[in-house]
């Protein structure tokens, strides 16, 4: 029965898996709607809030303090009336800096969205049903180092101060965020009370008659480490530019699952380089051009996985080496390995590391094969490398393979030599 190999059976597993995520992904960005029918009584659903232009505005609070209790303190506050679901805008915020956060404290925020009524007196902001809230940290501790890259030959530095930091400064000062950008639905949709998107239950706020304000979050993952700026103590304001997006709600969906799974790939030990490398793939990128990236990246894997089988199937099968270049084998080896190396000390995401890696295993495999290294143990456990014999024919090939090596040698050698040279003298490298 041949429709049983490990091919077929590979194939069929992986478009079962790609077909049920594709349908996962279609109902994020086309959920069902309630519909009010005989099986399903008008109670069971909730609906997008009516003429909310004219009732509700987004505000944007600095409080004197976190408040304990639904009071609101504000001691500055921002109002944008120009905020509309439908349309993008970007407003430039002037922050008055209090004395704490010039002296390396915290500042922190909330981004309001309500009744115009309730949102007049900034000093005493009701926390109410009719006021949605989101808290934001604005700054963040880190240390003020740019020195990371030199040139190997002058030893300059190409980003940051010349003079090498001192002790001090290597601290972890105060920084802070100067771009905040704020994701609402776009679309208005009836909600079975029942069915209620789990990446949407924390934002939706009902009011008294069953219908839910807009919804907005923030969007945290295009909070990114190059988006904040230290701050020093002569320094009394800074501008915070605002920003407001529509979004389709398999947007805000993906992207919260997305921050959840950051947060737990965080707990499984992934630093902070392998976690904004991916970040940056779906802040960065259209959401379009990532399914398709997904879509594309599937079946990478799916053909890498069955180029490792097939690769390892000709090897366990192959008795003999004619006709093969053992040094090129060995070569591939070597180069493999530097690669590998070369993404580890990269940090690189390990969806890229883990098949590197396998292919290194590989190809040091493939050379046991070639050159029929075999191991043995002696009366003391000590194990000991054996090679075989080469045929009269493999003698042949590997006589061929010297000659042809050797003439590419001629021009392999002072390519890697220039570029070598070049990379020393022009290029900046990791300290």
């Amino acid at each position: 029965m041949g429709w049983l190999s490990f091919t077929n059976i590979t194939c069929f597993v992986f478009f079962i898996y790609f077909g049920m995520t594709f349908k996962s992904f279609y109902e994020m960005f086309y959920p069902l709607e309630c519909k009010i029918n005989e099986k399903n009584s008008k109670e069971l659903c909730i609906f997008s809030i009516k003429n909310w232009q004219k009732k509700f505005t987004l505000g944007f609070c600095i409080p004197n303090y976190i408040p304990k209790s639904n009071y609101l303190d504000c001691a500055q506050f921002f109002g944008f009336d120009e905020f509309d679901l439908k349309n993008s805008f970007s407003k430039d915020v002037p922050i008055r800096l209090p004395r704490k956060t010039r002296k390396n404290g915290t500042l922190a925020a909330y981004v309001l969205l309500g009744a115009k009524t309730q949102l007049n007196d900034p000093k005493r902001i009701v926390l109410s049903n009719n006021v949605l809230y989101k808290f934001v940290e604005l700054s963040k501790y880190k240390v003020n180092d740019t020195e990371k890259y030199v040139n190997l030959l002058e030893k300059s530095k190409i980003l940051g101060e010349t003079e090498p930091l001192t002790k001090q400064e290597k601290k972890p000062i105060t920084h802070l965020i100067t771009s905040l950008n704020i994701l609402s639905l776009d679309t208005e949709i009836n909600f079975n009370r029942r069915e209620v998107p789990h990446e949407l239950i924390q934002d939706i706020r009902l009011t008294e008659k069953n219908e839910y304000l807009p919804i907005f979050r923030i969007d945290r993952l295009s909070i990114k480490d190059e988006n904040y700026q230290p701050v020093n103590d002569s320094q009394t304001e800074y501008n915070l530019t605002f920003k407001h997006n529509p979004s389709s709600i398999g947007k805000i969906r993906f992207f919260k699952q997305f921050e959840d799974s950051i947060q737990a790939m965080k707990e499984y030990g992934f630093n902070d380089a392998q976690l904004k490398e991916l970040t940056s793939l779906f802040t960065d990128t259209n959401i379009n051009l990532i399914l398709l990236t997904f879509i594309v990246s599937a079946f990478h894997l799916l053909f890498e996985f069955l180029a490792f089988k097939n690769d390892i199937s000709f090897w366990r099968k192959r008795k003999t080496t004619v006709g093969l270049s053992l040094k090129t084998l060995a070569w591939r080896a070597i180069s493999q390995a530097i690669i590998f190396l070369y993404l580890l000390e990269e940090e690189t995401s390990v969806l890229i590391l883990v098949p590197s890696g396998i292919s290194v295993f590989i190809e040091i495999w493939k050379l046991t094969k070639a050159f029929k290294v075999s191991i043995s143990f002696g009366s003391v456990f000590i194990p000991s490398l054996k090679f075989g014999e080469a045929s009269k024919e493999e003698k042949e090939s590997n006589d061929y393979d010297s000659i042809a090596m050797k003439k590419l040698s001629y021009l392999l050698y002072p390519l890697c030599l220039a570029g070598a040279v070049y990379s020393l003298v022009y290029n900046t490298h990791k300290k």
